[in-house]
This record gives C-alpha cells, sequence and structure tokens, in this order.
C-alpha cells in the first residue's frame, strides 16, 4: 500500500494530519523573529593611517597602494575600499558571511605587517584597523550654518547645545559633531628663530 493509497482510504486521518500541520505552520511563522534593523555582525574591518602633512594624492600611493596590494591575498575578501585625504588614509575591508570577524582581525594584522616594509619610514604610528557594523551608519545629517557667528563658536554650539539634545531622544544611540574647532596660527620669524638657536620642532 503506498502512501496516497493510504490518505485516500482513511479521510479523517488525513483531515486531522493537514489540520495539525496547518496549525502549527501558523504558530511557528508568528514565532519567527522578525526585525526590520536586524542585529547581523557584518565582517567588516577600517583600516587607518596617519602620516600629518601629505597630500592626499601621497597618501593614497605610499600608504594605500601597498596595503591593498596586501589585503588583497586575504581569503575571503569581498570588496576593498579606500580613501585618502590630506594626512589620513581609510581602507574599509568587506568579507563574505561566513568569514568570522576573529579570523579576519588575524589576517588585516598579518597583512599589515607584510606591508610595513613599503609604507613611509616617518609615519608617526603604525596603521590601525578596527571593526566596523554597517547597520550603525548615521541614518541623519544634520546641518547647521550661521552669517554672524564664527565657524568655531558654532561648533561649540552645535556640540554643546544641540548635540546634548538630540543625545537626549529616546532610541538615540550616539551623536557626533563635525565642524571647525577653535585653532590658532602661529607667525614663525625665521630670523628670530635662528637668533635664539631654537628649532622649528621646538616651538611646536
Amino acid at each position: 500500500m503506498n502512501i496516497s493509497k493510504l490518505f485516500i482510504l482513511r479521510p479523517v486521518m488525513t483531515t486531522l494530519t493537514m489540520a495539525s500541520i496547518l496549525i502549527f505552520g501558523v504558530i511557528a511563522y508568528k514565532k519567527l523573529p522578525v526585525s526590520e534593523l536586524p542585529n547581523v555582525d557584518y565582517p567588516t574591518i577600517e583600516v587607518t593611517v596617519l602620516n600629518p602633512g601629505a597630500s592626499p594624492n601621497t597618501m593614497s600611493n605610499t600608504c594605500a597602494t601597498p596595503l591593498e596590494r596586501e589585503f588583497m591575498t586575504i581569503d575571503g575578501l569581498n570588496s576593498i575600499t579606500s580613501n585618502s585625504i590630506t594626512g589620513k588614509t581609510t581602507i574599509i575591508l568587506q568579507f563574505i558571511l561566513d568569514k568570522s570577524m576573529d579570523s579576519a582581525s588575524l589576517d588585516v594584522t598579518a597583512a599589515i605587517n607584510r606591508a610595513e616594509p613599503n609604507l613611509p619610514k616617518n609615519l608617526p604610528n603604525n596603521p590601525t584597523y578596527q571593526k566596523v557594523n554597517p547597520s550603525q551608519t548615521p541614518i541623519l545629517y544634520l546641518a547647521i550654518t550661521s552669517d554672524t557667528m564664527p565657524q568655531n563658536k558654532l561648533h561649540d554650539f552645535a556640540s554643546s547645545f544641540i548635540g546634548q539634545r538630540l543625545s537626549m531622544i529616546e532610541g538615540v544611540s550616539q551623536v557626533i559633531t563635525y565642524g571647525a574647532p577653535y585653532a590658532a596660527r602661529i607667525q614663525i620669524d625665521p630670523e628670530k628663530l635662528s637668533s635664539m638657536n631654537i628649532g622649528i620642532n621646538e616651538v611646536v
């Protein structure tokens, strides 16, 4: 007797079986975890290199390129994106989902060590990296301008007043303020420095 004939000859059992499957299916569906913003540990690492004063082109050629060459040899690397500005290079490494963060971190550390001989010798610090979760990308950017308030005071106002108010809103995880903080420009007289036997580095 095949399965089809068994269900045909026993309609009551067939009805009860189908009803049980339907009920358990509905219960299981309602218990499925659903989230609009699921907490997924994406294997993404951000590498940062600092070299104050170096132009974007110099940072790209002397820092980004040697590191990218070594990163490309890492198994499980899905994509690599780099951005170089004055004095700073940022490299984003996106790995496949099957790659664990611990394994990716070890591979990145080894790649940085291999690239170190080809990096500029005057770097103040070795390249650093940190784990990144793309789901924590900012969802709102707020720009503030003023025709009367100086840039440094505008930055202080945004940080101490607006930033603190926004951080008090329920559901806000972090508020980061960017802008032009207060800075002083010092004019140096080379002749006076020479007469006093003081070097530029000592002034800095």
